[in-house]
């Protein structure tokens, strides 16, 4: 079930321009705006290394994490218990979950889902996270888009360089819009370099697929909107949220 070991320890370094406090007033916004309105359970849905479980915790929610990697929940463990946020993390695929109560609320954040390559799996993903979801809650998630698969993402590669980690990102476009992503890390370590390789595959799903996966779920869409923001999306758009109810 574990994976994502290396790159869970350069996910930090690479998201390191995101504001999750600002995520997290967002989410909690449109969690506000579509009626939910009394704190409970959240579920962060592939939480990774925890950064908007513990800033949905500071909104008051009691939030559960759950992701398929143990090292990012390793991670994202430690920084709960070094400032005592009283945060349950899980180890389970979203498309195996099993809680032990209903919830109030889930999001999923930074293009998780699009890590789900199989549809059947990805369909199995939101039949769970609905199955938990009390009726009338509600569920935020984003998406890369298909323009981000061929036109950013593609056969590109991209570098990055961090104080100790040195990192190459190169892209390979598949069929079905997944990318195949290999990351070259090379961490530093008494002046040398150990280097360090991760493989994974992203897919980007048309608009009309995920509505019917959603129908399927029970759970009914509300809004789609351009990430971060309250806009509807436009053609060169790279990452969407959908917000969806629990019928």
């Amino acid at each position: 079930m574990c994976g994502y070991y290396e790159f869970a320890k350069v996910y930090d370094y690479l998201n390191n321009e995101i504001d999750y406090k600002r995520k997290a007033e967002y989410f909690n916004s449109i969690l506000l705006e579509n009626g939910v309105k009394n704190k409970g359970i959240l579920l962060d849905a592939a939480c990774g290394t925890g950064n908007l479980s513990i800033e949905m915790t500071k909104k008051h929610w009691d939030v559960l994490g759950c992701d398929s990697s143990c090292e990012m929940l390793s991670i994202a463990s430690f920084k709960a218990q070094k400032y005592n946020y009283p945060i349950t993390f899980i180890n389970q695929k979203l498309q195996d979950l099993d809680l032990c109560d209903n919830i109030d609320a889930a999001v999923c954040m930074q293009d998780s889902l699009n890590h789900i390559t199989d549809s059947e799996d990805l369909q199995k993903a939101f039949y769970k996270i609905s199955s938990f979801l009390n009726k009338g809650s509600v569920f935020i998630f984003d998406l890369n888009t298909i323009y981000k698969h061929n036109h950013i993402l593609a056969n590109n590669i991209f570098c990055y360089d961090f104080d100790d980690v040195y990192l190459v990102w190169k892209n390979n476009l598949l069929e079905d819009n997944i990318v195949n992503i290999e990351l070259d890390i090379f961490k530093k370590k008494n002046k040398l370099y150990e280097k360090f390789t991760e493989s994974f595959n992203e897919r980007a799903y048309f608009d009309y697929e995920i509505k019917d996966m959603l129908d399927k779920a029970s759970l009914l869409l509300l809004h789609i909107y351009k990430s971060d923001t309250f806009l509807p999306p436009d053609e060169e758009t790279q990452r969407v949220v959908y917000v969806t109810r629990k019928e």
